[in-house]
């Protein structure tokens, strides 16, 4: 298994090779904490996941059709070592605006998602280098999925091919992990339930793979059911036991107010842009 496929903002291939054959940023000098490797079998604790289930009900696209949050994240997987943030925008009908910005010392680079619905666009600016453009025709996508039966592809397809928000993050690590802990704590100025669980099994013919996340940790808001931040913790190279190797925050929420669809718009201009549906639907067809 690839890590980008439990990372929803790193879910795209070419968005892991645009940052690490790119960037290769170096994270700050940080604490560098530990955690104790988790013990197999792991029991669920019906009070953690009961808190995780309403978080997914009431961040849902249902719920809440409408969202906008700032992001923020850290990534320490080698060579995929990155710092970024940006916002994240949310709609109705696969509506959806991505802006991440990374920083390398004096020097910036940008990724942008943008779908309005039919089209899905990716721009890929490294500093110093012109954009590089692509789209995809979501109807076209969608036609190759069209079959009653592929109702669970076209789900997961919007899941896991671009970011859909809070929810189906939580809903993947609702699959994937079991929560063994809830803690009431306080963090960054909110009350908070504390989560933790590990994976469901560990590999059974071989030691965990270094920097592949065997921990995750959840902070849903006590009172709004609102995620603040989520870790994934895993073995490295450096030293016993498990260290956060990835992180990511979802600030200053806004939901539940409507966006203009100005904000769900992109024009490429003059640039070269790329049309990836037909790669996309063929192998969706194979599949």
């Amino acid at each position: 298994m690839r890590l980008y496929r439990f990372l929803p903002l790193l879910v795209l291939p070419s968005l892991t090779v645009f940052f690490s054959g790119a960037l290769s940023l170096q994270s700050p000098v940080v604490a560098d904490p530990t955690a104790p490797e988790p013990i197999f079998p792991v029991r669920a604790d019906p009070a953690a996941v009961a808190v995780l289930d309403r978080a997914i009900a009431a961040l849902s696209s249902e719920a809440q059709p409408w969202v906008k949050t700032q992001l923020w994240q850290q990534v320490s997987v080698p060579p995929v070592n990155f710092q970024a943030e940006g916002t994240y925008l949310g709609g109705p009908a696969h509506r959806l605006r991505l802006n991440l910005q990374v920083r390398r010392d004096r020097s910036t680079s940008q990724f942008q998602l943008i779908s309005d619905g039919r089209i899905l666009w990716q721009v890929e600016e490294v500093a110093g280098t012109k954009p590089r453009v692509s789209k995809v025709q979501l109807s076209a996508v969608l036609e190759a999925m069209k079959a009653p039966e592929s109702a669970a592809a076209r789900s997961e397809f919007y899941d896991t091919q671009f970011f859909l928000g809070v929810a189906p993050l939580l809903r993947s690590l609702r699959q994937q992990v079991t929560f063994s802990r809830r803690d009431a704590v306080r963090w960054s100025k909110h009350d908070v339930e504390l989560l933790t669980g590990a994976w469901a099994a560990p590999p059974a013919d071989r030691a965990w793979p270094a920097f592949f996340p065997r921990q995750c940790r959840v902070f849903v808001d006590r009172h709004s059911n609102w995620v603040h931040r989520v870790e994934w913790w895993g073995p490295t190279t450096r030293r016993p036991g498990d260290s956060l190797i990835f992180q990511m925050e979802f600030r200053n929420p806004v939901c539940g107010q409507p966006l203009a669809e100005s904000e769900f718009a992109y024009d490429p201009g003059k640039a070269s842009v790329v049309d990836l549906t037909p790669r996309w639907t063929e192998s969706l067809q194979a599949q």
